[in-house]
């Protein structure tokens, strides 16, 4: 029996995919950033750097060849090949994975050979922001707020930990470019074009490394990014080191037993320094999604006081609330005096700035 568990084993070992970064490099990342967090980010986080770490290679676990829709169906959220992203201006990209997907195709590319990832990672930002409001909006007297609250911080932890996958893979020049595993059209300058090249770098080398592998000190945290200008802005950083890379890996920066020698050091250096700006990024994503969720979820609590204080006059309307917390009323009411006793009831509440109503009177 276990001989036939070892055969099992092996076989899929063999099976698996190669891995962006190797679990150890994605660890690294994570473990980076979460470590770097400031004093003032949630202590949700700054508590669970274990998890958070090892869920940095989390979507890699995805990866089983024989889990068809799943493991193709993802492939394009691990990068973008900037060089055939016609149409797509990073610096004003669309704004959503379907409108992106939309230009590409007008401009006669096929969106999953250009790749998703930076609108993955804007949309776990995102999907943190949304894990912030629903943690922080639990009713507590609901009998099963506790059960709720332990799921939430679940959620909130695991959107932040696959977060961190899809931001180092973009602090890897090979996930965004068409170069990502040999150099392929025009070759000026002798580039590796075997298929060897991706994971001589970052998994093989990486793993070789051992603990001589550090990733620096982080710079100070942000708390104020625009997701999608930040990653963007590092995939244009990425691609433009893709030449750097290659030529590292021509003067054998990456090969076996050249980890030691000045051109081996070099090449840990570059390495270090992606992995940086990747767990710096991260950890500032991660800082600014939470701070959205935490203003997102003070709107939403407002929100739903003036709706029961509105119901607690017989008055139901629909009701938004801007950052700025002004209030806006719609929907209908029966009479004028309804509307007027809304806009009175509204403009109590603690926290309103100013009220506004789009209200249609039937009488």
């Amino acid at each position: 029996m276990r001989r036939v568990l070892t055969c099992a084993l092996l076989l899929l070992a063999a099976a698996a995919p190669a891995r962006a970064w190797g679990d150890r490099g994605h660890e690294l990342v994570s473990e980076a950033a979460a470590r770097g967090l400031p004093a003032g980010a949630p202590a949700l986080l700054r508590e669970n750097v274990a998890r958070l770490t090892y869920l940095g290679p989390e979507p890699d676990r995805w990866r089983i060849s024989a889990l068809e829709a799943m493991s193709k169906g993802l492939a394009p959220d691990h990068f973008v090949d900037l060089e055939i992203a016609k149409g797509i201006d990073p610096a004003r990209p669309p704004a959503n994975r379907h409108e992106y997907a939309r230009r590409l195709v007008a401009e006669g590319q096929d969106p999953e050979k250009v790749g998703f990832a930076p609108y993955r990672v804007v949309e776990l930002c995102q999907r943190i922001e949304a894990a912030v409001v629903a943690l922080e909006t639990i009713d507590p007297a609901h009998p099963d707020a506790a059960a709720r609250r332990r799921q939430a911080e679940e959620n909130l932890i695991y959107a932040a930990g696959v977060l961190g996958h899809y931001v180092a893979d973009l602090a890897n020049p090979h996930h965004t470019t068409i170069h990502y595993n040999g150099w392929t059209g025009d070759n000026p300058e002798g580039f590796a074009t075997d298929k060897g090249t991706h994971a001589r770098f970052e998994s093989d080398f990486v793993s070789r490394l051992g603990d001589r592998l550090v990733v620096p000190a982080l710079p100070p945290a942000k708390d104020d990014l625009d997701y999608a200008r930040a990653i963007w802005d590092l995939v244009l950083e990425s691609n433009g080191l893709v030449r750097d890379l290659y030529r590292l890996d021509k003067r054998g920066a990456f090969t076996e037993g050249n980890e030691a020698t000045p051109v081996g050091e070099e090449g840990r250096a570059f390495v270090a320094a992606r992995m940086q700006r990747g767990a710096a990024l991260l950890r500032d994503l991660w800082v600014t999604a939470c701070a959205k969720g935490a203003a997102r979820a003070a709107t939403e609590r407002l929100k739903w006081t003036i709706i029961r204080a509105l119901e607690a006059h017989g008055v139901r309307l629909w009701v938004d609330v801007s950052p700025s917390r002004s209030v806006t009323l719609r929907g209908r009411v029966s009479d004028p005096a309804l509307l007027a006793r809304a806009l009175e009831v509204a403009r109590a509440v603690p926290g309103v700035e100013r009220v506004t109503a789009r209200v249609e009177v039937l009488y």
